[in-house]
């Protein structure tokens, strides 16, 4: 569970990462498949797509309160509500590891 009782975000893999798989061999893939961000009830009900920006390996954190999902992938930074709307990119300058909301 999320903050204050939230389900939680993660990255998941698209479909395409295990087609994709049969023809590269790992030693040459210097990246994972695009992928999204979903959402899921921490029982596995309520499978929902938050996201279709395909980003390679996205991260993603809740705000403290709860109500804003930042995401960070190789092409950018982006900002957008628990429920998946309002998706804006905010900084065209992506990287891949973690982020996390100042004072937490």
């Amino acid at each position: 569970m999320g903050p204050e009782g939230y389900p939680i975000a993660q990255r998941t893999p698209s479909p395409l990462d295990q087609l994709l798989r049969l023809f590269a061999p790992a030693t040459a893939e210097a990246h994972g498949a695009t992928a999204d961000l979903w959402i899921v009830n921490s029982d596995g009900t309520s499978l929902r797509r938050l996201t279709k920006i395909n980003e390679d390996t996205p991260m993603a954190v809740f705000s403290p309160d709860g109500t804003t999902i930042a995401l960070m992938g190789a092409n950018g930074i982006y900002l957008m509500k628990a429920d998946g709307s309002n998706l804006r990119k905010v900084d065209a300058h992506g990287d891949h590891g973690g982020l996390d909301w100042a004072g937490r």
